[in-house]
């Protein structure tokens, strides 16, 4: 049998310090603190490898070390990776029936988008009920100066976000892409000013969408909700039925968002 070289090592060595430093933060996560001895005999590793990791841990923010001590407990980064993934269930939880029940009345496909900071993603989306209907991909991070939802992180999102956009790329995807920055900042305040975007060909030729804001119960931008066609029947000028379905359903799951607790 031919033996492994160093190299070909390399990657399962990867994968198991990986795995252990996944281990380790489950198990800071079950408990409200914790010995390296206790850890290491409930991984099945030696304490040198634990208290390694556990270093590294400590220096990232994934995990705090008692004063003077030898225990340790979740960091506040790890609390944040945790509330974030509460949030994205409790987010899809609430807007699910309202995407189902908006897609349903007007026929479009509808797209859940979550919002962190500068990024827009999807992550949920319910397709058209039509002949043909238009699909959109999960977990996709969608370009800022290009489509409904980014606009809407440019006009609500953080106000950094919001001072970043004369660093923005303004790469164009179409001829109807708005690459001109000067177009842009008019094109933010309007959104702004109407609480809702639409992005006609801006991103794919034939395809247009339009979104709405999703806040939190602190007023934060964290999502957006969005109808999305073909442009023969989501047209440039979207219909008053439209505008107000789209915005209704975004200040539903606001207003759900806000007694979450």
């Amino acid at each position: 049998m031919p033996r492994r070289s160093s190299t070909d090592s390399e990657p399962v060595q990867g994968v198991q310090a990986v795995q252990l430093v996944l281990e380790v933060l489950e198990h800071l996560a079950k408990q409200e603190v914790a010995g390296v001895t206790e850890i290491a005999t409930a991984l099945g590793s030696t304490k040198a490898r634990v208290h390694r990791h556990l270093r590294t841990l400590v220096n990232t923010g994934y995990a705090i070390q008692e004063a003077g001590g030898e225990r340790y407990c979740a960091g506040p980064r790890l609390v944040v990776l945790a509330q974030m993934l509460s949030m994205e269930n409790s987010l899809t939880s609430v807007a699910r029936p309202v995407m189902q029940r908006l897609r349903n009345a007007l026929g479009h496909t509808v797209g859940l988008a979550k919002v962190a900071g500068a990024r827009v993603s999807i992550v949920d989306s319910f397709e058209g009920s039509g002949v043909i209907s238009v699909g959109v991909r999960i977990g996709y991070d969608m370009p800022l100066h290009s489509n409904a939802g980014g606009k809407l992180v440019l006009a609500f999102g953080e106000p950094e976000v919001q001072q970043s956009i004369g660093a923005l790329k303004l790469e164009k995807f179409t001829e109807h892409t708005i690459t001109d920055l000067e177009t842009l900042k008019i094109e933010i305040e309007r959104v702004r000013q109407q609480g809702w975007a639409n992005a006609p060909e801006e991103l794919v030729i034939g395809i247009n969408a339009i979104s709405a804001p999703i806040f939190d119960r602190d007023n934060r931008l964290v999502a957006t909700i969005a109808l999305v066609n073909s442009i023969q029947f989501l047209g440039r000028r979207p219909t008053i039925e439209q505008i107000s379905s789209i915005t209704a359903a975004a200040a539903e799951i606001t207003r759900h968002l806000a007694l979450k607790r």
